[in-house]
């Protein structure tokens, strides 16, 4: 049974005072007051039968009256199986109250359970960024296997939102966002993006026209659009405020002549788009193979008159397995950085390779300026502020059995990647 919604506004300007006054107070001490409220408002609400009314109690307003404190400690007594089901969903809607992060009223998702309650909440970014700021310990254990990329690790304190059979797949950077792709594992609904403020908060969930995989997506400043690869082979591109004020988005231009000779990797008489980029004004889009050498294909685009066209520049070869591209430049020297994966317990690769208009093949294991292997399930990656951003899919329910999963969007200091790498 659902709670009426109570605005709590004065009450948590309260509790944020009081938890500032009351610091002194141990984990401890919150604790048991905590658990004394609760067994009084089980006890004023016929021992849990009936919870409609427990909003109005003074035990649940105390419990608020403990601000941040009180929600850090609700979560860890649910992640420790000390709450009765009764117990826990009284947790659950003072978790929201405090938090002021009311599923319904902020992503339009309800819950009914508890159970429901708190795995939305692991994935949906309404935890704590306090309870993540030291995140990055949680990837310690990796250390030995993946020296580079747990040595280049700074952060990771923004859980990847992964809703009910989501697997995500693209990632970019636009102004002060982040930007992710997923689509539906079990195809009851279309593919989404998922916008994120520098806070770590969900901001918008889009709902895209298509079902696609949407293995790529990319931030057009130039010309204020959203690329994405879309449905049997196209790209489609879409007004970039769309993503902010809307829940459907339509694409504003639909490509669907730009996948020739890129293959399939399970057809090969299909062609197919797995992923895309865009740099300096030119569109990236290549294919996927298992144990074949890739394509990438370079388009100019152009703006005339109000409308997009994309010229056909050139194409190169590159290794197997990749699943996105992205550029950088470091002393006047640019470089392309791709990700490789395939299989949820196999390591996966950064390639880096200088980046010359003139080469058409990178296949040459002897080309590569670096090679770093990664954890499983790497997707695409960001680059901003001398930051690297890798997207991985491993923490999506259909890769469960994978053991080393990474949850969170993580960010690399490049410098360290690129520390020993020499110009031609």
């Amino acid at each position: 049974m659902k709670k009426k919604r109570i605005t709590w506004t004065i009450l948590i300007v309260s509790a944020i005072l009081i938890t500032g006054c009351a610091s002194e107070e141990s984990y401890d001490e919150i604790k048991g007051k905590i658990e004394t409220n609760l067994a009084n408002i089980l006890m004023e609400t016929k021992n849990g039968k009936d919870t409609t009314d427990f909003t109005e109690q003074r035990n649940y307003r105390e419990i608020l009256s403990k601000g941040a404190n009180a929600a850090i400690i609700l979560e860890d007594m649910y992640t420790a199986n000390e709450l009765s089901e009764e117990a826990a969903y009284i947790a659950a809607n003072a978790i929201e109250d405090i938090t002021s992060c009311p599923m319904e009223e902020k992503y339009d998702i309800t819950w009914e359970t508890p159970q429901e309650y708190f795995n939305l909440r692991k994935n949906n970014n309404c935890s704590f960024k306090m309870r993540l700021e030291n995140s990055k310990e949680k990837y310690a254990h990796l250390q030995t296997k993946y020296p580079e990329f747990s040595t280049a690790l700074n952060a990771c304190d923004t859980h990847i939102p992964i809703f009910d059979d989501m697997i995500p797949q693209g990632i970019t950077l636009m102004e002060e966002y982040i930007l992710i792709t997923a689509y539906d594992n079990s195809e009851k609904q279309n593919s989404k993006c998922y916008v994120i403020n520098t806070k770590g908060e969900i901001i918008n969930i889009v709902t895209l026209e298509t079902s696609s995989h949407v293995g790529g997506i990319a931030y057009d400043e130039e010309n204020n659009l959203i690329w994405i690869t879309g449905k049997r082979g196209t790209v489609v591109a879409y007004e970039a405020k769309d993503f902010l004020e809307k829940k459907d988005v339509l694409p504003k231009y639909t490509f669907d002549n730009l996948k020739e000779g890129l293959n399939y990797y399970k057809d090969s008489k299909r062609h197919h788009i797995a992923y895309l980029t865009i740099d300096d004004g030119y569109l990236y889009i290549g294919n996927f193979l298992i144990s074949h050498n890739c394509t990438i294909k370079k388009y100019k685009i152009e703006k005339t008159d109000n409308q997009i066209s994309t010229i056909y520049v050139g194409e190169f070869k590159v290794p197997p397995q990749i699943q996105g591209l992205t550029f950088y430049t470091q002393n006047d020297t640019k470089y392309m950085l791709l990700s490789s994966s395939f299989g949820r317990n196999n390591p996966s690769y950064l390639h880096i390779y200088e980046y010359s208009q003139e080469m058409k093949s990178y296949t040459d294991a002897q080309l590569q300026k670096k090679v770093y292997k990664f954890p499983p399930m790497l997707e695409q990656t960001a680059i901003k502020d001398g930051q690297l951003i890798p997207l991985f899919e491993s923490n999506a329910k259909k890769y469960h059995q994978c053991e080393e999963k990474i949850e969170d969007i993580c960010t690399l200091d490049i410098n360290k990647l690129f520390i020993d790498i020499k110009k031609d």
